[in-house]
């Protein structure tokens, strides 16, 4: 069996675990929707009082907000299992994927899927048609170089919850060590410029958050020139490169400890 056949079976049983509980499933969107209006009239009334927060206006927040659920979006629909690692070896569900021909990474990630991740999807092209009729002037151009910055730091952060849940060979469950990270991603939901130039320092290499909204958000409103983007999309592969290798290597060590379930 090849990997898009793979895809598309897990895929379909994914799609039809969704929805099998149809209450559950629509009480999930109206709770998305709900968010998405609350948190519109939230920024709303903010920028009710003032015209713009340290040169961010009211478009520009917004822009900044369907980045922020984009990412969400295809985070938590691909790289899903980079969270759960914890558990496929602590419950044994690595011996089934071991004793399979294919790369277990992969068959997990598929596994994992999260199509309901969706919502995050359709919030984000909400804000984006907010920001658009708001006066942002978002190009096709401009929009793709803010998504290659976006999907990039999508990696950065799926190779670090990776490593992270890879800790579970040596000290079990990793949950709590990446819902630290869940809780550090609300910071994100903020434009970073407004904090000093040290914190922003910090943000970008120690915690890249600053690639998940700010920088597309300006990239995608015209703020950033281009030898700027050039050096974004640089530390980026820097840091893909630098916690690839760390991730594979925490992820080979741990295998060699791996004694199957209960062993």
């Amino acid at each position: 069996m090849n990997y898009l056949k793979l895809f598309k079976r897990y895929s379909w049983i994914r799609f039809l675990e969704l929805i099998e509980y149809r209450a559950s499933f629509f009480l999930g969107l109206f709770s998305g929707l709900t968010f998405l209006v609350i948190n519109l009239l939230f920024w709303s009334v903010i920028y009710s009082h003032t015209a713009q927060i340290n040169g961010w206006t009211f478009a520009q927040i917004i822009l900044l907000q369907g980045f922020f659920h984009l990412f969400l979006a295809i985070f938590w629909m691909f790289f899903t299992f980079a969270n759960k690692i914890d558990s496929l070896v602590i419950h044994g569900g690595l011996d089934k994927m071991l004793a399979r021909p294919i790369n277990v990474l992969v068959a997990y990630s598929f596994q994992e899927i999260d199509w309901f991740s969706l919502m995050d999807l359709i919030e984000s092209l909400v804000y984006f048609f907010v920001a658009i009729h708001f006066g942002v002037n978002l190009t096709i151009g401009s929009f793709l170089i803010a998504l290659l910055i976006l999907v990039l730091a999508i990696l950065i952060f799926a190779l670090v919850i990776m490593t992270v849940s890879c800790l579970s060979f040596w000290i079990g469950k990793t949950q709590a060590l990446n819902a630290l990270w869940y809780q550090i991603w609300n910071i994100a939901k903020y434009p970073l410029t407004i904090f000093p130039l040290k914190i922003q320092f910090f943000l970008t290499f120690a915690l890249p958050l600053i690639f998940i909204q700010t920088y597309p958000s300006m990239i995608a409103s015209n703020q950033l020139v281009l030898q700027s983007i050039i050096k974004s999309v640089t530390i980026e592969l820097i840091l893909i490169l630098v916690w690839f290798l760390i991730a594979i290597f925490t992820w080979r060590k741990g295998l060699k400890r791996y004694a199957s379930y209960g062993g």
